[in-house]
């Protein structure tokens, strides 16, 4: 963070698994962080402190954050299920989809092409069936630059 400040560098934190133990520090220098993977076991010393809780501490301070897999050693079919594990720690169902959306793709930088429904975007969309973070639910359309390519 110091580094990125000094050089006006615009920067995430990835696998910010620990960054609610910093959650001022992240407010105080508005850092944008990818929150994940947090399923699976905590192996890596970046993972010992992981906790489904940090998704609802980050979003109570109002911090921007996306959620990741790290795929593909951590596969990305685990990354709703990761999600409706947050929702079920506090994390808001708005903002757990926001952070599989709108979030990653401003992180990414990418928010004027897609993450949002909006006029003049590239209009990639999946249609569930029911809430997409219940597991019951599934896709049943799916739209790639406004053309179905999927339809259950």
């Amino acid at each position: 963070i110091r580094i990125a400040n000094e050089f006006h560098l615009r920067f995430s934190i990835e696998h910010c698994t620990d960054g609610y133990l910093i959650v001022d520090e992240l407010v105080r220098n508005h850092v944008q962080c990818l929150l994940g993977p947090t399923v699976g076991g905590k192996g890596k010393i970046e993972a010992r402190n992981k906790t489904f809780k940090a998704g609802q501490i980050l979003e109570n301070a109002g911090i921007t954050f996306g959620l990741i897999t790290d795929a593909p050693f951590v596969p990305i079919e685990g990354q709703l299920l990761q999600a409706a594990l947050y929702v079920k720690n506090g994390l808001s169902r708005e903002m757990a989809l926001k952070c599989l959306t709108i979030n990653n793709a401003i992180i990414t930088d990418i928010d004027s092409r897609v993450g949002s429904l909006e006029p003049g975007k590239d209009a990639d969309i999946v249609i569930w069936d029911g809430y997409p973070l219940d597991y019951y639910s599934s896709a049943s359309t799916v739209l790639i630059e406004g053309k179905v390519v999927y339809q259950k």
